[in-house]
């Protein structure tokens, strides 16, 4: 759905949109397929554009970043931005001032505003850098693979100071006499 931010009423417009999106790339490359996409809020003109006040939900399904299971993502934010006509792109190597105001500006070309790119940049804005499905997750077992979550191994654990792993190297070299 777009709103064409040029024909926003003076009593502004409210909107309550299902979106279906397209897949997304996770944090960690996975495809992510969005679920239940729900957009609602109000529109009205306001000072610098078109004032938009809306809420976003979204259900995810994300790949646990130490035991590659799924975790279950809801996304539920609200969402507080100014819609602007885009503008023409700046000339390379010139200089753009940028204030803490321009944060909440999102820019539609042709000045038409796609809630579906909108919701697809707040999703990526809602997404950890590395999902985990608990903080007391163990992860893999990095010699047999075996989900520590679910089982032990018997594999010997070697803890390395990743700072002297270097050094290993010259354990590893015959030694010159």
């Amino acid at each position: 759905m777009f709103l064409d931010i040029q024909k926003i009423p003076a009593e502004g417009l409210r909107f309550d949109q299902l979106l279906a999106l397209p897949p997304l790339t996770g944090p960690g490359g996975e495809t992510l397929r969005p679920q239940g996409v729900r957009l609602s809020g109000s529109a009205a003109p306001g000072g610098r554009g078109v004032d938009l006040r809306a809420h976003l939900d979204a259900d995810l399904t994300l790949t646990c970043g130490r035991c590659l299971d799924p975790v279950p993502f809801p996304v539920s934010t609200d969402l507080a931005l100014i819609l602007v006509p885009e503008e023409p792109a700046a000339e390379a190597g010139a200089e753009i001032d940028v204030t803490d105001d321009d944060a909440a500006l999102f820019a539609c070309p042709e000045g038409k505003c796609d809630l579906g790119a909108l919701a697809t940049e707040q999703i990526y804005l809602s997404l950890p850098l590395k999902p985990l499905c608990s903080d007391a997750c163990l992860g893999l077992c990095p010699k047999c693979g075996q989900n520590r979550n679910r089982a032990s191994c018997d594999c010997q654990r070697e803890e390395i100071d990743p700072r002297l792993a270097p050094l290993l190297e010259f354990k590893k070299t015959p030694s010159r006499s």
